[in-house]
Parts: C-alpha cells; sequence; structure tokens
C-alpha cells in the first residue's frame, strides 16, 4: 500500500544540442549555432557553470510504453482509476536508511543489503544506512506487536507492508517512512519479499502494470517470491539516467522523446538536458 504527499509542481528545462554535423552553422572557439526549422540554437562546448549537460537516452517504443505506464499510469486499463497527473518523481539526494530497533535482525539485513545492491547498480542513486534517525531520510519501523508504535499514522497496513512517501515542487523525494507488520504479514520470508517491493517501488513511485508477467516486482498480478527482474533494474537505471528530464508530467516527457528523435533524424545532432538542482 502506498500513499504520499506533494507540493505544488515546479521545474525548469532547459535543452541544448550537440551533433557532429549540421545542416548550416556559424562556428567560433566555443560556441556553435545550428539552424533548426528556421531556428538557431547556440551551442556551449565549454565547461558549464549553471548545471550538467547529459545527452539523450533513446530507447524503443516498446520499453517506453512499459516505463510510461509505471511511471505515469499511462495504459488503458489505468483510464478509470487515476484521479491525478503523473510525474517522475526521483531521490536527488543521497538515500539514508534508518532501521528501527523493532526491525527484525533477518528482515534488516536482507532488506539492507537488497538496497545496497540497488545503490551499486544504478548510477546516480546512492543509498546507505545512517545510526541515527536524526540523520535519516527514509525510516524503517516494524509493528510487532500493539504496543509498538506507528510513527505514520497514514499508513494503513492492511497488507503487512505500506509506505508513506513526500516530494517536493520540484518532484523530489526528501522523505519516506516504510511500515511492516508482522502481525498481518506473519510468514518472514514473504514480509521480506514485499518489504524488498515497496522500497523499490518508493526509489521512483512506481505503479503496478498488467503490462509485465507476473515475475516482475512491478507487476500488477500476485506472484509467488521472486528475485528482481531483469526489466525492473532496467526500468529502475533509466529513471536514474539524466538522459532525460525529471519532474515532467506524461505529455512534456512524450513531447521531449518525439523532439529529440526527431532532431536526431532529421540533423544527425543528438539533445541534451541541462540538470540543474
Amino acid at each position: 500500500m502506498v500513499l504520499h504527499k506533494k507540493n505544488n509542481f515546479f521545474i525548469i528545462a532547459l535543452v541544448l544540442f550537440l551533433g557532429s554535423n549540421s545542416l548550416r552553422s556559424q562556428d567560433s572557439l566555443e560556441t556553435k549555432k545550428i539552424i533548426y526549422k528556421d531556428s538557431v540554437v547556440s551551442l556551449n562546448y565549454g565547461n558549464r557553470t549553471d548545471g550538467v549537460t547529459v545527452p539523450y537516452e533513446e530507447r524503443d517504443s516498446v520499453f517506453l510504453e512499459l516505463y510510461k505506464d509505471v511511471v505515469f499510469q499511462s495504459s488503458k486499463h489505468w483510464k478509470k482509476h487515476v484521479k491525478e497527473k503523473q510525474t517522475i518523481k526521483y531521490w536527488k539526494d543521497e538515500v539514508k536508511l534508518f532501521f528501527d530497533k523493532t526491525v527484525d535482525k533477518t528482515v534488516k539485513k536482507e532488506l539492507l543489503k537488497f538496497a545496497l545492491d540497488l545503490s551499486d547498480k544504478v548510477d546516480s542513486l546512492k543509498i546507505r544506512e545512517v545510526n541515527s534517525k536524526n540523520d535519516a531520510n527514509y525510516f524503517i519501523y516494524s509493528l510487532n506487536s500493539e504496543k509498538d508504535y506507528k510513527y505514520e499514522q497514514r499508513i494503513k497496513g492492511k497488507d503487512g507492508v505500506g509506505y508513506y512517501i513526500n516530494w517536493d515542487g520540484k518532484q523530489q523525494f526528501y522523505k519516506c517512512m516504510l511500515e511492516l507488520n508482522p502481525q498481518i504479514l506473519f510468514n518472514k520470508e514473504r514480509l521480506i519479499f514485499d518489504a524488498k517491493k515497496d522500497f523499490f517501488s518508493s526509489l521512483g513511485f512506481f505503479h503496478k502494470t498488467v503490462i509485465l508477467s507476473c515475475d516482475s516486482f512491478l507487476a500488477e498480478c500476485n506472484s509467488s517470491i521472486i528475485e528482481l527482474s531483469k526489466i525492473d533494474l532496467e526500468i529502475l537505471r533509466y529513471h536514474y539516467s539524466y538522459g532525460i528530464c525529471k519532474g515532467t508530467d506524461l505529455k512534456t516527457f512524450e513531447d521531449q522523446h518525439e523532439r529529440a528523435k526527431e532532431i536526431l533524424n532529421t540533423t544527425n545532432h543528438t539533445m541534451l538536458f541541462l540538470h540543474k538542482d
């Protein structure tokens, strides 16, 4: 179960173009201008002090349809259920995990191992454990009995595992609470598995999809206990790639891909995304 809080949507996107050839060009030592659809676009090849530029990451239509459904709930299946516009959300800052003393040692060991493995495999996603709750932005606790304190009342916890996540106006996460309840989900192996799934989803506020088979963490169907699939990891890597704009809605995402592919095909130039704080 997933709950969330959001603030007003805000993003600044600056787009540049880079390539080996241009249809028409005007050169200087550090700047080049290309003509695209009667527009002059300046290219700065020097070091930028206002952000980091990253080349557009091209993907095929099959993968993009899957990614859009996981992030934006774009398929027809969700049309009747989606009540608000979805955006690309992510952890820009390091994810700092703190495990409350209520969390079972085996559960902690397995979940921490899973989290650190993702951190090693995904560029721009940094995860580590901290020793103080005050230093953490990701808090994990367990309700082993009715005496244990429920830190986040907005987590309903009907399924034994749930999280509540906060993000700012730039669509960047800054706080998350993950709740485990072995009183409901008393099979420890299943509890660990569901905790891994929710933790994975909380890295991008990912939604379940009917496009994937049941051997995926992101499949809507109830699956048996499985390992993270290759497509799950590919989606996470793409989500944290800076070859796409962050914080955008579905329309902006599709428009940027269409524009980037058109420019690549017609001018042999690759669109760059300028990322600021």
